[in-house]
């Protein structure tokens, strides 16, 4: 369980970085966005 959940933040990350090179400047507020939505 707890292995799964590791892959799923190296995957949360890998998206993470994909939509920088996507969004640049706007990455900020998708960081923001994402914190308030996982809680």
């Amino acid at each position: 369980m707890l292995q799964q959940k590791s892959r799923i933040r190296d995957i949360l990350v890998e998206y993470q970085a994909r939509l920088a090179d996507l969004l640049g400047d706007d990455l900020e507020f998708v960081v923001l966005y994402g914190s308030q939505a996982r809680g």
